[in-house]
């Protein structure tokens, strides 16, 4: 059975229950760790919100990461695969992009050489995306001080190659870790490690090229307004003193929080009512921008048909036709979905690389368990089932 990252249990060294988190060798780096304890003792209190503030974000708990507005800001991505096909299929011809013909200088892998990764690789792996905000980093620098982050925090010695990619509008990197170390020792990433990982990528950053300018901070925040994900100006919306009983009243509202309603409104997850010059929002608002931030194309099939609102899958099953599939690179996890009309609901279903044939039109079945109170991860060729 196909595990999900995010709660299945390592073989060894398993996690308690009671614990945020827990590394296997416990080792202080001023830079990551100290900033973790912080974080959660923030995190901790900022668990008091009321029950309004729940129910438009989506539930109590949302990222203990703050991080200071001059560090580099790099996105990171991690997903997982337990199949030995598809980790051969990403290292031969996906990293060094031997199956894109239009890219002609063709990339060279880092990080272990060949012949030593091969000795240690099994069918778990897990993928990385690191993408600096800032053009100027080195990326094979930043992979490199990110895996040792990484092996200080968790006393792995990890299996690991990367590849760097120039074909988008935004350089980025590509890291393979193999599921065992150099050790021995299977590899486990919990669901709070994983965000860890994104604070060292940005501290990694920010060490190298220092910290971001006024001119880089404001032009960012700009960004901010019309991003298709959930952002700190949606933090601040929820946090603003004028939000009574579902209402955010507009009266003296920073600019950058009016025109970020105004956007939410083009997406229909906020309403202007003009007469009492207050917002109400849509409950599930939140939910529909951390599901874009994750999966790249919902926010834009769910704005489409906004008197059919689209259902994003959160696990069990689900019956009905395919009304479209959505597919890109068949290496991109993320990418990939299907739109399910039951005939009650549409239902948005991220797929893990999708190699079914047309679907368009066809009965389907998905089968596949999952947390519905939490967005889930994506299904896989063999949870769709195709009827008669």
């Amino acid at each position: 059975m196909n595990k999900n990252i995010f709660s299945h249990k390592p073989n060894k060294n398993k996690y308690s229950e009671d614990d945020k988190i827990k590394f296997k060798k416990p080792v202080y780096v001023r830079d990551d760790l100290g900033t973790l304890n912080r974080l959660f003792k923030s995190y901790s209190n900022a668990n008091r919100n009321n029950n309004l503030r729940t129910k438009l974000s989506g539930g109590v708990r949302g990222s203990a990461f703050k991080f200071s507005e001059h560090n580099q800001r790099v996105t990171f991505k991690m997903s997982y695969s337990n199949s030995m096909k598809s980790h051969d299929q990403y290292i031969k011809y996906y990293m060094p992009q031997h199956n894109k013909d239009y890219v002609e200088e063709k990339p060279e892998l880092f990080g272990m050489c060949e012949d030593e990764y091969e000795k240690y690789k099994v069918p778990l792996n897990f993928k990385c995306i690191i993408s600096p905000e800032s053009n100027n980093i080195n990326l094979e620098t930043l992979a490199e001080s990110f895996i040792k982050r990484v092996e200080n925090q968790t006393g792995y010695k990890l299996c690991w190659r990367g590849a760097i990619h120039n074909d988008t509008d935004h350089r980025h990197a590509h890291i393979v870790i193999n599921g065992r170390d150099m050790n021995g020792e299977d590899v486990f990433f919990n669901k709070d490690t994983i965000q860890l990982m994104r604070l060292m990528c940005s501290n990694a950053a920010t060490q190298m090229i220092g910290e971001r300018t006024k001119e880089q901070i404001e032009a960012a925040r700009k960004n901010l307004v019309k991003a298709k994900r959930w952002t700190e100006l949606d933090e601040k919306i929820l946090s603003a003193s004028s939000l009574k009983d579902g209402i955010l009243f507009a009266n003296n509202l920073p600019v950058e929080l009016v025109n970020r309603l105004s956007y939410l409104s083009d997406l229909h997850l906020a309403e202007y009512d003009k007469e009492n010059k207050s917002w109400k929002f849509s409950e599930n608002y939140k939910t529909v921008l951390t599901a874009s931030g994750r999966y790249n194309t919902y926010l834009e099939e769910y704005a489409k048909n906004p008197e059919e609102p689209l259902e994003l899958y959160t696990g069990g099953g689900v019956k009905g036709k395919v009304e479209k599939v959505i597919t890109f690179d068949k290496d991109e996890s993320w990418n990939d979905a299907i739109i399910i009309n039951t005939g009650e609901k549409r239902v948005y279903v991220p797929v893990w690389q999708l190699h079914k044939g047309d679907l368009v039109g066809k009965n389907v079945t998905i089968r596949k368990s999952g947390d519905d109170t939490k967005i889930a991860r994506q299904v896989s060729d063999k949870n769709i089932i195709v009827r008669a």
